[in-house]
Order: structure tokens, then C-alpha cells, then sequence
């Protein structure tokens, strides 16, 4: 009786902890921030996401931003590049985006996108809906914030 207890005891103990490997989360956010030198200022990539259980979802922002001094007020252009990535068993990610920053333009796939500003504006930002398909353990990804001013290019990439 006893081999018999402990082995049921044993079962529900792995049940429960494979349940909560697998059970929702409270809902809490990653993000990446790195910077760069670049013409007259500096050049900083930001991505921020939700944490995402299996077949959830989660909101997500990138941008790119340049601070310079005022003997440059704007870059030629400024432009946010991002891509997700999903770890896990039979995984991919789509999302769906909620239009960028204003006077820009880009493209939008499956798991990746742009965002560009050549309007004269020092930012470049991008927000939106992240899905995970499959058995998802984590969601991430990266963004890259480029820029080109006074003839010189500049990029830096943020991931989570």
C-alpha cells in the first residue's frame, strides 16, 4: 500500500509541475536597449515585448532614436528593422501591426518588418500584436535602428 501511495503521490507531483511549466504566466514585458555613436549625436535601438505563453499573444514596440546636438536638427533618414523568433516544438510566430510612426512608411512579413522616417524626423517606431503558434516556450527577437546623416551611416541592433 504504501509503494502504491507514493507512487500516485509521485504522478500528481509530476502532473502539477509539468502544468505549471506549460500553464499561463502573469503577464510581464522583456526589453533591449543599445546605443551607438553616430553623426553628430548618438543612435539608440529599443525593443520591448510581452511575455508569451503557447498559443498567446503579446504586444510589441521597436524604434529607433536619435539624439543629436542642434547643429544637426535631423538625419537623412531613420529606420527600425526588427524580427521575432520563437523557441519551442513546432513554433512560429506571426503579428499584426498597428501602423508606425507618423510620415513613415514600410513593410511589414511574417515575422519580420521595417519601419522608415525620411521626413526629418529623429525617430522611427513601431508597435504591434505578437502571436505564437505551436508548443512556444519563448518568444524574441531583435531590432535594428539605422540612420544616415552628413554623408555617414550609422546602425546598432537590441534583441531579447
Amino acid at each position: 500500500m504504501n509503494i502504491l501511495k507514493k507512487s500516485l503521490i509521485s504522478t500528481a507531483s509530476v502532473l502539477l509541475v509539468g502544468a505549471s511549466l506549460v500553464a499561463p504566466t502573469a503577464a510581464f514585458a522583456t526589453s533591449a536597449t543599445q546605443s551607438t555613436t553616430a553623426p553628430g549625436g548618438k543612435l539608440t535601438s529599443n525593443f520591448w515585448i510581452q511575455s508569451i505563453a503557447s498559443g498567446d499573444s503579446g504586444n510589441f514596440l521597436v524604434s529607433a532614436v536619435y539624439n543629436g546636438s542642434a547643429n544637426l536638427s535631423s538625419p537623412n533618414y531613420i529606420e527600425t528593422s526588427w524580427s521575432f523568433y520563437a523557441e519551442g516544438i513546432d513554433v512560429s510566430v506571426t503579428f499584426m501591426g498597428f501602423g508606425g510612426s507618423a510620415g513613415g512608411s514600410g513593410y511589414s512579413g511574417t515575422s519580420s518588418g521595417y519601419w522608415e522616417n525620411n521626413n526629418g524626423a529623429t525617430s522611427a517606431w513601431y508597435p504591434g500584436n505578437v502571436i505564437a503558434h505551436g508548443l512556444t516556450f519563448y518568444v524574441g527577437g531583435d531590432n535594428t535602428a539605422s540612420m544616415f546623416a552628413l554623408g555617414v551611416p550609422a546602425s546598432v541592433t537590441a534583441g531579447v
